[in-house]
């Protein structure tokens, strides 16, 4: 295979979160999201990233209630902007609800549900026991050129 740019995807891992424990019960990580046993009634998905998107949006389409909660005021910040936002109303569309500029600072079990703590949201939002929180980091963060020489494999 020849290229002018090759690029090394390894995949990705849970980012932890300061106040969130993930046990792949009732918090879990895209493993856990993707071996859940029925459709969660909610479902909140903390990062706007392509991969808890992903995950939101199949379980929307198999009639979950979705929320994605973003740290930053927008979605798929690697994406030029124009297409996060075509984006966002596209899955808005689809019924999945967006909570942008939000820090999830705890999750907490009451009631049979999970609390999750939000800033600078003032409030506390409740999802069932299934409710999966998602965040991810990518493992090869820097994209790396390779030299000529060695652009070509077999």
């Amino acid at each position: 295979v020849e290229a002018a740019a090759i690029i090394i995807a390894t995949g990705s891992e849970p980012t932890p979160l300061p106040g969130v424990e993930v046990n792949e019960k009732d918090v879990v990580s895209s493993t856990g999201a993707l071996a859940l046993k029925e459709v969660p009634k909610r479902l909140l998905v903390v990062g706007g990233g392509y991969i808890g998107l992903e995950m939101g949006s199949v379980w929307r389409r198999l009639g979950s209630q979705v929320t994605v909660v973003e740290y930053l005021d927008r979605i798929t910040p690697g994406l030029d902007g124009e297409v996060g936002k075509q984006f966002q109303r596209l899955l808005t569309k689809q019924g999945m609800a967006f909570k942008l500029g939000m820090k999830v600072v705890g999750v907490e079990r009451k009631n049979g549900a999970q609390q999750v703590s939000l800033e600078p949201w003032a409030s506390t939002r409740s999802a069932s026991r299934s409710t999966a929180a998602v965040a991810f980091r990518s493992t090869n963060t820097t994209p790396r050129r390779f030299p000529a020489s060695t652009q070509s494999a077999t």
